[in-house]
Order: structure tokens, then C-alpha cells, then sequence
């Protein structure tokens, strides 16, 4: 199977130049192999809205639109590994709370601020920013180490390596919590990745 990349700027016609190749398929063997789409998460729905309305296309039942998440999870369904519970955005910051509860007397930095409006759904993205761009729990702690061997006693620095002691201390909690129980959005994709290196999960 060949590659072709379609490049330019915004406004050349590449979105356009997908559509009318998807729609001239469609067309042409309506009940042929499926065809994939990959779209970012926020332009599924505008997608196929604008695929369905198409004049004389007739259906298109062949024709799947995903986001890379939802690819990801339709991948785990049908080969396996997809086992755990789900836990969305409310789910996770209750989780976050718990952790948090348990763990105050350790904590200097959230240890007050856990108290004030919103700090859970700050810690929520934080989390799920982490996820999304593989900062796991060793890579924080490294930083951590890496502002320790330092030693600069400036007053910017020490906060921020309280932050991440205390950021560390959590989402090492959180991800010991999730293994083998949860799962959230941004485990998709890694799971996939593993999936599709070892076949297997754990």
C-alpha cells in the first residue's frame, strides 16, 4: 500500500481534494471495503455531516470517520485489550480527590491549594496533559532531580520543584490506580501503540 501526501497551505483545496476522492469512491463501489477517515476529535460530526449531504451519494454505509481515539478504541474492541472501565473527565477528578485526601500530610504546595475553587479541574488537565505528550510519572521525577542537582536556592525554582514533587507524588498514585482497573481518553493510543508492538496487554 502506497502513501500520498497531499501538502499545502491553508485554503488550497486539500480538505476539499479529500472529500472529492472519498465521494468519487463511494460513488463508484457503494458496498466496497470499508474506508477510513481520520479526522481531529472536534471535526468528526462536521465531516460526515458534510460526506451525508453529498447529492446522489445514496449512503455510505462503507465509510467510517474517526478521530484517532475513537480508531484506537474500535481497533481494542475488535482485537482485544480494551477490558478496563472507562473513567471520564468526573471520574478522573474524583479519583484525583481521593489521592489528594489520602496523601495531605505529604503534600506542601497542594496541601492548601486543594482547597480552593477549581484546583481539581486544573489537576485533571494537568494529568491528562502529561498523558497526552508521554510525561509519565519518571519523566517529573527526573526534573525533579535535574532542579535538585541544581541546588539553586532561588525562590522560583524551589516552588517549582515543590510543584513537582507534589505533581509526582499524585500521578504516580493516579497511574498505580488506573492499572489493571481504568482506563481514560488519552490511554487509548498508548494502548494501541502496545497493541500493535507486542500484541499483547497487561
Amino acid at each position: 500500500m502506497s502513501v500520498r501526501f497531499i501538502l499545502g497551505k491553508s485554503g488550497t483545496g486539500k480538505t476539499e481534494q479529500c472529500f472529492s476522492e472519498v465521494r468519487s469512491e463511494l460513488k463508484l463501489n457503494p458496498d466496497g471495503a470499508p474506508l477510513i477517515y481520520l479526522v481531529p476529535d472536534h471535526m468528526t460530526f462536521d465531516t460526515e455531516y458534510e460526506l451525508a449531504k453529498t447529492p446522489g451519494l445514496g449512503g455510505m454505509t462503507r465509510l467510517n470517520v474517526y478521530s484517532f481515539s475513537r480508531l484506537a478504541l474500535r481497533v481494542l474492541q475488535q482485537a482485544g485489550g480494551i477490558t478496563r472501565f472507562h473513567l471520564n473527565k468526573v471520574g478522573i477528578t474524583m479519583l484525583l480527590r481521593k489521592i489528594v485526601e489520602q496523601n495531605k500530610s505529604r503534600l506542601r504546595v497542594f496541601q492548601k491549594a486543594s482547597d480552593q475553587s477549581g484546583f481539581y479541574d486544573l489537576l485533571e488537565e494537568t494529568i491528562t496533559e502529561f498523558k497526552r505528550y508521554c510525561q509519565t510519572p519518571e519523566r517529573v521525577k527526573e526534573q525533579m532531580e535535574s532542579l535538585s542537582e541544581e541546588g539553586s536556592s532561588d525562590s522560583e525554582t524551589i516552588i517549582l520543584y515543590e510543584k513537582l514533587r507534589d505533581i509526582h507524588t499524585v500521578y504516580e498514585q493516579f497511574e498505580q490506580a488506573m492499572i489493571g482497573k481504568y482506563i481514560d481518553s488519552e490511554d487509548y493510543l498508548r494502548l494501541l501503540a502496545e497493541k500493535n508492538r507486542t500484541g499483547r496487554f497487561y
